[in-house]
């Protein structure tokens, strides 16, 4: 019954704040707005659910996962494996720095040698020869260290 009365006054709030609006549409200092908009407490659609009617918290149990245990037979106290894979690595990530600077000096050699055996400058010869020989050199290196990498893992593979 309550819930009957509180919509029947939400619908004559709403009723008289629509007469109001279209009564003084100009007029924004009267603008009520508490006036326009149903009051929550009354619209049981726009009730928040407090205190009982919340839905319980599930309980969580959390496992701290283990990680495998190393089986001595199979792996030596020097962890030979782990040391291969690691020399590799470290070969692997000089491919990159030592293409850049063979590309950089040879390009460098090339400029010395235009600004101070030609003497000029403004006309990139030697500088162009330079980083061609950079660059070959810098991929001839690429395809030995790959090469190197590769057999080393072809070697430990076999055994």
């Amino acid at each position: 019954m309550s819930t009957e009365n509180d919509r029947n006054e939400a619908a004559e709030r709403i009723q008289r704040a629509l007469e109001a609006a279209s009564a003084d549409k100009n007029d924004e200092e009267d603008d009520d707005l508490l006036g326009r908009f149903p009051d929550p407490e009354a619209d049981e659609r726009l009730r928040v659910p407090r205190g009982d009617a919340l839905p319980e918290v599930p309980e969580a149990k959390f496992t701290r996962p283990t990680l495998p245990q190393p089986d001595p037979a199979k792996d030596a106290p020097g962890f030979s494996s782990l040391k291969g894979d690691m020399r590799g690595m470290g070969e692997a990530s000089t491919i990159g720095m030592t293409l850049v600077f063979s590309i950089a000096i040879g390009a460098g050699f090339g400029y010395l040698f235009d600004t101070f055996v030609l003497k000029n400058p403004a006309t990139p010869w030697g500088l162009i020869v330079g980083f061609l020989l950079g660059t070959a050199s810098g991929f001839i290196n690429l395809v030995r260290v790959a090469n190197r990498i590769n057999d080393r893992h072809d070697r430990d593979r076999k055994k």
